[in-house]
């Protein structure tokens, strides 16, 4: 995928998951809570749960030094629970999330996908080196590049996009 690609998927997901958090047409609900629903609240479950992985996977990457990713974690998650069997919940992908970063994830968890919190989008960005204008009312996004992103986020970027 190219990265003007990628860049207009995440506008498109960013936007519509910053208008489920801020309009009045949805209640204020977690992103467990839109899952029991997800015809209703499919800007929470689709756009929200793009958004939330993106960011976790920004913060995987900086807290493990650039060593892990999402991917990991879905490989980590698959072969626990997915050739097992075995059910798992949130808490069981915060603690393989945390195990893989070298650091306690449980808190993103806790506030951006079981708590109704809205997921901080331009600090999720920087990681990357991108910076991102919305306006949630309008389901807009709009990201570009960061005039100080640090050589390191830029590397974290090309990571990104090439794990695509």
């Amino acid at each position: 995928m190219t990265e003007e690609l990628f860049l207009k998927k995440a506008e498109r997901h960013l936007g519509n998951y910053l208008y489920f958090k801020a309009s009045p047409a949805f209640p204020r609900l977690s992103l467990e809570q839109a899952g029991t629903q997800t015809g209703t609240y499919r800007f929470g479950v689709y756009d929200g749960g793009w958004t939330v992985a993106l960011c976790l996977d920004g913060l995987i990457r900086e807290r493990s030094g650039d060593r892990r990713s999402l991917d990991d974690v879905m490989r980590a998650m698959y072969e626990r629970f997915g050739l097992t069997g075995r059910v798992y919940a949130t808490e069981d992908v915060a603690r393989v999330a945390s195990e893989l970063a070298g650091d306690d994830l449980s808190g993103f968890f806790a506030r951006y996908v079981s708590g109704a919190d809205t997921v901080p989008i331009k600090e999720c960005l920087a990681r990357f080196g991108w910076s991102a204008y919305s306006k949630s009312y309008a389901a807009e996004a709009f990201l570009v590049d960061a005039p100080d992103a640090t050589a390191a986020q830029r590397v974290r970027r090309r990571q990104l996009l090439s794990s695509r």
